[in-house]
């Protein structure tokens, strides 16, 4: 029979494991340990283990801690919850008891900050094994999410910065749903999901790195410089979400007047943390002048950043563009980077 309960703290080891058999099912086993699940997922100042659940193939002999049992889930950085510390079960149970078989499912639900009605499915993986257990895990995370009040759920981190999932392999920047995970795909329609965008994953590597040769960009070359300084984020839920990266704001700077010309962010992993490796890094694009678009001073500025990323041991950049902005895709291939993955995030009415 099978049973889904809430997290408890023997499970981390499970999550890891489900987590990497899930994964390698779309490709190569990802290089992810139990510490990184920690550090990625129940560091978080956010995280709330009556939100994340798992699920077993067979009847679970603890059954204080399921989910049918109450409703304790809480939104991010919401002043009226008044509910104790106890009651958001923040750290799981501090004396966890053997809950039958092990776990082959889990799932992790997150509301979704910049959309009060929203709650993001995060992550969602299971086993071979698990595939028996799967539909029932994401039924029972929707009724979750109906009874909180939650009006929709989307699904996969997207341009990752409030889950804490960023970087994770094989995740990276965030593209949704990857199209290699047929499984989860799969899932998803026989519950009725559908696709609210189509995203890319765009590559470039840095060494060999050539700017292009266009005369526009030569000029620019000589007329301008780069500044970088570090940036961090204001409000603590962002704080939590991104604190095993390193946030570098760059900018490009007319060395004849002081003309501002472009900006563009770099996020590179922090070498203590190690969630994501510390060869590559993800570059948002969200301070563009123009979104869906690049001018050729950000397309100097990328490229020019891009060129002395070797030299920091930093030989792959990526970000996540959605697919109907064909401008950008095309603006981004013509400084050398390369689509490597296809992503969507779905998305369903409560």
């Amino acid at each position: 029979m099978e049973s889904i309960r809430t997290f408890q703290n023997v499970d981390l080891p499970h999550l890891a494991r489900i987590w990497c058999e899930h994964w390698s099912y779309t490709g190569a086993m990802p290089p992810v340990s139990v510490a990184m699940i920690e550090q990625a997922v129940l560091s978080r100042t956010f995280f709330d283990s009556t939100i994340l659940l798992v699920a077993t193939n067979g009847h679970s002999h603890n059954t204080e801690n399921r989910p049918g049992n109450g409703n304790h889930f809480g939104r991010h950085g919401d002043p009226d919850d008044s509910s104790s510390d106890s009651d958001r079960n923040t750290d799981a149970s501090p004396e966890p008891k053997a809950a039958g078989p092990e776990p082959e499912a889990w799932c992790h639900l997150i509301p979704d900050p910049l959309q009060p009605k929203t709650v993001v499915l995060a992550a969602i993986c299971f086993t071979h094994a698990g595939l028996a257990v799967c539909d029932s895990l994401l039924t029972m995370a929707e009724q979750r999410a109906r009874e909180a009040g939650f009006e929709q759920i989307v699904v996969g981190p997207l341009r990752d910065q409030h889950c804490g999932y960023l970087g994770l392999p094989p995740l990276g920047h965030g593209i949704g749903v990857s199209a290699l995970d047929a499984r989860t795909g799969s899932l998803l329609s026989r519950h009725g999901y559908t696709h609210e965008r189509q995203v890319t994953r765009m590559v470039v590597h840095s060494n060999p790195y050539r700017m292009p040769v266009k005369r526009s960009l030569m000029q620019l070359r000589r007329t301008t410089r780069t500044q970088r300084e570090s940036w961090f984020p204001a409000d603590a839920l962002h704080a939590s979400a991104m604190s095993h990266m390193d946030i570098e704001q760059h900018s490009l700077v007319n060395h004849l007047n002081g003309q501002h010309m472009a900006s563009v962010a770099l996020w590179l992993s922090d070498a203590e943390c190690q969630i994501m490796s510390i060869a590559d890094a993800i570059l948002d694009l969200s301070a563009t002048e123009q979104p869906g678009d690049l001018t050729e001073a950000e397309q100097f500025l990328i490229g020019a950043i891009v060129s002395t990323l070797g030299n920091r041991r930093v030989f792959r950049v990526e970000t996540a563009v959605d697919s109907r902005d064909k401008v950008l895709l095309q603006k981004l291939a013509e400084i050398n980077f390369q689509a490597a993955e296809q992503g969507s995030r779905w998305i369903k009415p409560l």
